[in-house]
């Protein structure tokens, strides 16, 4: 949960910094609009105070606070506050006392002596928009309304010889239909919007899950290698020791033994943290070299995976899982062949063929325990395909469904196939099988040899290419 607050944050802090941007744009705008204001009142004969002081008031308010929140603030809630408060204090007010004082004087014409700030008055909806949280937007529209509308037009509907005049009606639709559209749309945005955090916040506590099941088979597994590091590997280890002292390093059973001793660890090194992060340091390294605006390097270290989404078959490969399936079921192959497996010096004749397929709906685990599949299957067949000479691996794509199939022509199934297995091989089979809602078939072949057969239904790929 930690994680997902922490990738909330950051992205609440590049929207913060983006509002703040915004927020003295507008300042430095309003300004500028209150400098032009200011000039044309100046150069108008019949002038009054009235008409100099509030905009010259206002572009100086305008100009100090953007130099200030500019240099010293980087807190969106000041900067929405001082944007929220100079509106009221020198447009909303202005408005509400001209009609007021228009109400009171019967001989002073609204039409005539309200100031340019119907354009001001129809941003107001977008400045809520942006700047006043969504559970504040609808009372803070309505205030607004309420002192800059709604006497506004109360005057125009009790005057009618006004309302007939241009100004008149350009204040009137102005204020009336096109005012209540934006805020229409501002409240179907906030909606548009709640819906969409909503969606992150879900998406981010999915993550998060993952991360947190990931780091407790994590944990499990380095504990389970602890305890094989601690037991067998010293059983071994004493072994090795003896078999060098009596036989010599020469011995082929001295060799074999110290190569299932180098195999074992090098599954142990491959289940461990270190392991996997050095291979998620490079990914991360993409993100450091990517680090946006306001947002530090610290911060994209942290998001880095907690288990790493690679396969390793021995110490020298390692495979990336985002690959697609027939590339990684290829890699697979290559690597398992050259194992030394005693079955594996009489093939002559070597098949494969893995049909690309739209893989997208299979997750990484997945993938990882369908070509963990392929390689028990071809080790089977070095293991216990005696005579055999010839192995294929085919991966096709037949009504519907995705079949990998390992077949070879050696002797068949025998009885000591699973003396030593225990058929735990099986058992995983039948297994992923159910995950992926296909069937698993092991059987011996009328001419000899034996396939392994693994389905499962797909959607049908755009394009379908051997390799």
């Amino acid at each position: 949960m930690g994680k997902t607050m922490n990738q909330m944050a950051i992205a609440l802090d590049l929207q913060n910094e983006l509002k703040r941007k915004v927020g003295l744009a507008i300042l430095l705008i309003a300004g500028l609009s209150a400098s032009i204001s200011t000039f044309i009142h100046y150069q108008q004969p019949d002038s009054d105070l009235s008409r100099l002081l509030p905009p010259l008031l206002f572009a100086i308010t305008s100009f100090g606070a953007s130099a200030y929140l500019g240099r010293k603030v980087s807190n969106i809630r000041l900067i929405s506050a001082t944007i929220l408060g100079l509106s009221a204090l020198f447009i909303f007010l202005p408005s509400f006392l001209r009609t007021i004082y228009a109400f009171a004087s019967p001989s002073i014409a609204l039409v005539n002596t309200y100031p340019p700030l119907t354009g001001v008055l129809l941003l107001w909806p977008t400045t809520v928009l942006i700047f006043v949280p969504p559970q504040h937007r609808l009372a803070t529209m309505s205030a607004g309304c309420l002192f800059g509308v709604v006497p506004i037009l109360s005057y125009l509907v009790l005057h009618p010889v006004e309302l007939q005049s241009p100004r008149g009606i350009d204040l009137l639709i102005s204020l009336g239909p096109t005012l209540l559209g934006q805020i229409m749309m501002v409240m179907f945005y906030s909606r548009l919007q709640d819906l969409l955090d909503k969606l992150s916040a879900e998406r981010l506590q999915y993550y998060s899950k993952v991360i947190e099941e990931q780091a407790i088979r994590q944990a499990a597994m380095e504990q389970a290698f602890t305890q094989f590091h601690n037991g067998p590997l010293q059983s071994l280890a004493i072994l090795l020791r003896d078999v060098e002292t009596e036989l010599g390093e020469s011995s082929s059973l001295f060799q074999r033994l110290a190569q299932l001793n180098t195999e074992f660890r090098g599954v142990g090194q491959g289940l461990t943290q270190d392991a996997l992060w050095n291979a998620a340091e490079k990914k991360g390294e993409r993100w450091r070299n990517a680090t946006l605006p306001g947002v530090s390097t610290n911060t994209w270290q942290n998001q880095m995976p907690i288990v790493s989404a690679t396969l390793q078959l021995n110490p020298e490969l390692r495979l990336d899982l985002s690959w697609p399936l027939h590339r990684l079921l290829h890699n697979v192959y290559s690597a398992t062949l050259k194992r030394d497996l005693p079955y594996f010096q009489t093939i002559k004749v070597k098949v494969r063929n893995f049909q690309p397929l739209e893989d997208v709906a299979l997750t990484v685990d997945t993938k990882r325990d369908i070509c963990l599949w392929l390689e028990e299957a071809l080790c089977n067949v070095g293991k216990h395909a005696q005579n055999a000479t010839r192995v294929q691996a085919i991966g096709e794509y037949q009504n519907g469904r995705y079949h990998l199939k390992v077949q070879d022509n050696g002797i068949g199934l025998i009885a000591s196939m699973n003396k030593w297995s225990g058929d735990r091989g099986t058992k995983l089979s039948d297994r992923l099988a159910t995950r992926l809602g296909g069937t698993f078939h092991r059987k011996s072949l009328a001419k000899g040899g034996v396939r392994c057969e693994l389905s499962w239904p797909l959607n049908a790929p755009d394009e379908i290419e051997a390799i």
